[in-house]
């Protein structure tokens, strides 16, 4: 069984009557914690310019975007839904 290191949640479901707890923990952080890497990424890349553009479209995709970008949009909506180990930790979640 495959762990996430970023909040304690496995790869795989929950079992049968497992509890909500650990039901509620698989579902809010599988799919975000899969995607953090990426959007560390995108928000490393993405950054304005003097200009108020997003220097990362323009650079990748040739396009003039003001910041921020949909790409920072998204990144930062998976960044502020993945818990931190201390909010694991406080709330006795499963490191």
């Amino acid at each position: 069984m495959t762990t996430l290191t970023a909040v304690g949640a496995t790869s795989r479901p929950p079992a049968a009557g497992a509890s909500s707890e650990d039901t509620h923990l698989y579902a809010l952080a599988t799919p975000a914690a899969q995607l953090l890497p990426t959007a560390h990424e995108i928000l490393a890349v993405h950054q304005p310019d003097p200009r108020g553009m997003c220097a990362g479209c323009l650079q990748h995709f040739g396009l003039l975007t003001p910041y921020p970008c949909s790409g920072v949009r998204w990144a930062a909506a998976v960044e502020s839904r993945v818990p931190s180990r201390e909010t694991v930790a406080f709330l006795g979640w499963p490191t």
